[in-house]
């Protein structure tokens, strides 16, 4: 047996351990810090600014699911006139509600903060 690759692979997993860790502390603390600056964005009227290489913006995310069961849902769509929609999987539906209801400009409602390279979504 080969011990070098054995102490390298133990020495591999315990690093890829560390850096989960600190991958987990890193994504709650983006958390705690967009929790704040959202209501600053909003406050202050601003939708985008480049710092550092980086666009930062708001970015509003709709989402459709039902209230109660799936079943339901596909029930009531076919005895409307959204029957058209209604397939076995209601995912077709769910991206059509949420394309027709994502505004066109600015954000609103529960915005959330993003980052992007060098383009606006």
């Amino acid at each position: 047996m080969n011990m070098e690759q054995v102490k390298e692979f133990v020495a591999l997993e315990n690093r890829k351990r560390q850096l989960d860790s600190e991958l987990k502390a890193i994504a709650a603390r983006l958390d705690d810090i967009e929790q704040a600056l959202v209501p600053q964005f909003l406050n202050d009227g601003v939708n985008s600014l480049k710092i550092d290489g980086r666009v930062v913006y708001l970015a509003e995310d709709i989402y459709a699911s039902p209230v109660n069961d799936r079943a339901e849902v596909i029930g009531a769509l076919k005895k409307s006139e959204l029957g058209q929609y209604v397939s076995e999987n209601y995912n077709k539906l769910q991206h059509t509600v949420t394309q027709g209801l994502r505004p066109r400009g600015g954000p609103g409602g529960a915005a959330a903060l993003r980052a992007g390279a060098e383009a606006f979504h």
